[in-house]
């Protein structure tokens, strides 16, 4: 994430491209027949999604500690976003819908990948805080 000490945006140009870049490239493998299902995908992006909303607990286990004060903003919307994206895969694979499969591919793979990016970010943030 392309984040400053004075500006905390998490809309950064570089992740959502290369989220997309990655997401295009998990749909091209499946499409190429080397990805079998699409349900790991789904339940690590779900998993990752939980994970992300626990990030809201964090600040209120610090007991008031100004060091926690500043987490990532753009975690929540996104982990909420992974959820709802995976919960409608699950339903369209489950049903087993004559859609094309790879518009939800790269939908969840998208967002598994900026859950992906954004928690490595929030962890590393927590761990090199004073």
């Amino acid at each position: 994430m392309c984040y400053n000490r004075e500006n905390n945006s998490c809309c950064c140009a570089i992740t959502i491209i290369s989220a997309l870049l990655g997401a295009l490239g998990i749909a091209g493998i499946y499409y190429g027949g080397f990805l079998v299902g699409i349900l790991p995908i789904v339940y690590i992006t779900l998993v990752l999604g939980v994970l992300g909303l626990l990030s809201i607990i964090i600040p209120a286990l610090c007991g008031g500690n100004n060091s926690c004060s500043h987490t990532n903003n753009c975690l929540v919307p996104i982990s909420v976003g992974g959820i709802i994206t995976a919960a409608f895969a699950l339903a369209i694979t489950f049903v087993g819908a004559a859609l094309s499969l790879i518009p939800i591919i790269i939908a969840v793979a998208f967002f598994m990948i900026l859950l992906l990016i954004n928690l490595v970010y929030f962890i590393i943030n927590l761990l090199t805080r004073n």
